[in-house]
């Protein structure tokens, strides 16, 4: 027994073994109390919630939701507005920084400086410290009854920036917008896609801006 003791990889394991057993124990006994403090305060928890109609509206949603749907149908609606956001930004930031990478590597001074300011400002400055500047820039803007009106169609204020909306269903400006990313996609990529070096730059021009014209033609079919 003894020689177990003294042994070091014994020991190890065991104080491993304690330690998680204590975290355990911790996180067993907080679990307890909280259900206990819920229970004397006549608050339910659990699930049973995302049965219950919300009461309340989402301001953009790529589904059908109305007051009357329930919170689970929100958690949906809000996952698929992330996916939909999440592939929009990241089709939008790797054309941005493919065009600034390009706008660095310029012989063009005015295209390079871009590039370079661009990079210097973005890329050296912290990300939470620019999310606590954009934040702190949008906290400060005034109240929707005090907006800023531009030509009396846009409006600025502390919810966001509100503009003329088509009269069209999500759906298809959700396809519309698609088509148009997808048509400035494979205009950049047969802008600077190396098997189309030998085309003739007025004809390549030509290509890339029918390709990019023919996407936003059936964009705006689509609406």
């Amino acid at each position: 027994m003894l020689s177990i003791i003294r042994n070091r990889k014994f020991r190890a394991a065991a104080l491993q073994f304690g330690f998680i057993a204590i975290l355990l124990a911790i996180l067993f006994s907080a679990i307890v109390t909280g259900h206990n403090n819920l229970e004397e305060q006549g608050i339910t928890s659990g699930f049973s919630f995302l049965d219950r109609s919300t009461g309340f509206d989402v301001g953009y949603s790529l589904i059908d939701f109305t007051p009357y749907d329930t919170y689970g149908k929100m958690i949906q609606v809000g996952l698929i507005n992330t996916l939909f956001l999440g592939v929009i930004g990241i089709a939008l930031a790797n054309m941005i920084g493919l065009t600034i990478a390009v706008f660095r590597l310029s012989q063009n001074a005015t295209l390079n400086l871009i590039g370079t300011l661009y990079i210097e400002v973005f890329r050296n400055i912290p990300i939470i410290l620019q999310v606590f500047f954009w934040y702190s820039l949008l906290t400060h803007l005034p109240r929707p009854k005090s907006a800023y009106s531009i030509f009396e169609s846009f409006y600025l204020s502390a919810r966001g920036l509100y503009m003329p909306g088509l009269n069209v269903s999500t759906g298809m400006v959700t396809i519309s917008v698609f088509v148009v990313l997808f048509g400035l996609g494979l205009s950049l990529w047969l802008a600077w896609s190396r098997r189309f070096k030998r085309l003739a730059d007025q004809k390549k021009k030509a290509m890339v801006w029918g390709l990019f014209s023919v996407a936003v033609a059936i964009g705006t079919f689509t609406l």
